[in-house]
């Protein structure tokens, strides 16, 4: 599997999301569903809802009373946020709508074109996340935000079997920014899909290089490596 638990907020952070708890940015702490910029008249109920019910039902309630004020939100952050939520609930087709409002509201931010695509790819919309993931490309002045928006863009391309414009698109990925390692992760699943072992391992063992830590590609090296031929003696 990718590790499409990512998201990407405004201020260059990462949020990874472990059941219903936050990791990864300095805002959120172990919070649940807390904004940057706090909802009070949101989080009030949330509260009372978090003393009283199960985490089950403090989803689903967070997650709709977020989806109430969708669009009165104030910012990027506050869309993006919703977005995740809905996205943790398996309603992608809403996260995709809350996504394309804000895109209309802020269509130079493109942080939202790599949220959006994201959302595209796991509804199975290759076609229309490549198209978002290129206007965000297009938007990006950020070499490393761009080199993420080009990892996206390979693996849209590598899901709707486009496999050597994917193969380009991870290579300017890393290009742009050599040492992020989901790239060559990424690309190296592109590679294993194409029947191209070798060169997947040796994307499989720069990833880890960078980040000894990445499990999924660990499991991906061991699968990989017991693929290949063995020299003959």
């Amino acid at each position: 599997m990718r590790q499409t638990e990512l998201w990407e907020f405004p201020d260059g952070h990462f949020l990874m999301v472990s059941e219903y708890y936050c990791f990864g940015h300095p805002n959120y702490g172990q919070h649940r569903f807390k904004l940057i910029r706090p909802f009070s008249e949101y989080w009030e109920d949330l509260r009372d809802i978090e003393r009283n019910s199960g985490i089950e039902e403090l989803r689903d309630d967070a997650c709709n009373a977020l989806r109430r004020g969708a669009y009165d939100l104030t910012g990027i952050d506050e869309y993006a946020q919703l977005a995740f939520n809905l996205r943790s609930q398996n309603r992608i087709a809403e996260g995709i709508e809350v996504l394309q409002h804000a895109v209309e509201l802020y269509p130079t931010e493109p942080i939202l074109y790599n949220n959006l695509g994201l959302l595209l790819r796991i509804s199975q919309d290759f076609e229309g996340a490549i198209s978002t993931y290129r206007q965000g490309i297009a938007r990006a002045l950020d070499f490393e935000l761009k080199a993420l928006l080009y990892t996206g863009l390979g693996n849209a391309f590598d899901d709707a079997g486009r496999t050597e414009e994917a193969f380009d698109a991870y290579r300017q990925a890393i290009v742009l920014d050599p040492k992020l390692a989901i790239v060559h992760y990424d690309f190296a699943i592109a590679l294993w899909r194409a029947g191209r072992i070798d060169e997947a391992v040796e994307e499989c063992k720069e990833a880890l290089q960078l980040d000894s830590n990445l499990t999924a590609a660990q499991e991906l090296l061991a699968d990989l490596e017991a693929m290949q031929i063995p020299d003959s003696m």
